[in-house]
């Protein structure tokens, strides 16, 4: 009995030497295989390629945020628009204002009747009533707003509103008692801004 006892002790110490083996040889062969010359050399390429896609993405995320507001975008044509939005409740001149509820949205269209700046202003607490910008919407804190962007290029104060403005990601907001309730899409100015201020959304 003891034999037997005996045995199996030696059959499990055999099997855990196995096992312990075979898992410091895979240990082993992933070191070989990650100091490889060849995975060396292909490593940074894979590493640059990433930081490209994320570049571009971040890039293309922020040209999108910067022109859109819901489904309508800077450059839409009046006859697009009114496919789009539908006739506008009332126009002054070269705006087209859109009152839904709570929410008035206006349209100021150029020379070339295109749309060159989208205006969004809410009088509710709804968050969702206009799109937010790079995750920056309504009822966000001024101080949120400075956190993710930085601080703005202008600042223009109409009794107790403000509005702020970032001239290189052509975005303005406007603030009631330091809380967001209006987001617009504004022409860019500043190229060379324009990049600092993608770069910094990009890289905060």
């Amino acid at each position: 009995m003891d034999d037997r006892s005996n045995g199996d002790d030696v059959k499990r110490t055999r099997r855990r030497r196995r096992s312990g083996g075979s898992s410091g040889r895979g240990l082993t062969t992933a070191s070989s295989v990650l100091q490889h010359p060849a995975v060396s050399r292909v490593a940074p390429l894979v590493m640059g390629a990433a930081a490209v896609l994320y570049v571009v993405g971040s890039a293309g995320w922020i040209y999108h945020s910067s022109n859109t507001i819901g489904e309508l975008w800077r450059g839409l044509s009046k006859i697009d628009t009114r496919y789009i939005a539908g006739p506008p409740t009332r126009e002054e001149g070269p705006r087209w204002i859109y009152d839904q509820g709570e929410t008035s949205r206006t349209l100021v269209f150029n020379d070339r009747g295109e749309v060159e700046s989208i205006h969004c202003l809410t009088r509710g607490a709804a968050s969702a009533a206009c799109a937010p910008f790079l995750g920056v919407g309504i009822n966000r804190t001024e101080n949120e707003v400075w956190t993710a962007l930085g601080a703005p290029d202008q600042q223009r104060y109409y009794g107790e509103t403000k509005v702020i403005t970032y001239n290189g990601l052509g975005v303005e907001f406007t603030l009631e008692r330091y809380t967001v309730k209006g987001i617009a899409r504004v022409p860019k100015r500043n190229a060379g801004l324009t990049a600092i201020q993608w770069l910094r959304t990009m890289f905060p």
